[in-house]
């Protein structure tokens, strides 16, 4: 996923796409579904604390080589 921007969410647009109060709207843009999940932890070079993360993080820009060059970011 690359963001593109973000902007508060005044006309309770969230509300009407996924019936939930969310204050900011997160635009992006090239989603995908991975072909296969993975354990960043045992994939990285930084050393960003990844742990907190339960679904969406930014991920730095060393551990995305990373990741790409072993197809962990490969689209289904």
């Amino acid at each position: 996923m690359k963001y593109l921007r973000h902007y508060l969410d005044t006309a309770n647009e969230s509300i009407r796409i996924w019936g939930e109060r969310w204050r900011y709207i997160i635009e992006c843009s090239d989603l995908c579904v991975l072909r296969r999940p993975f354990d960043i932890a045992k994939i990285q070079v930084s050393s960003k604390d990844y742990g907190a993360a339960v679904r969406y993080v930014y991920v730095e820009p060393e551990d995305e080589k990373a990741l790409r060059a072993k197809g962990y970011l490969d689209c289904a």
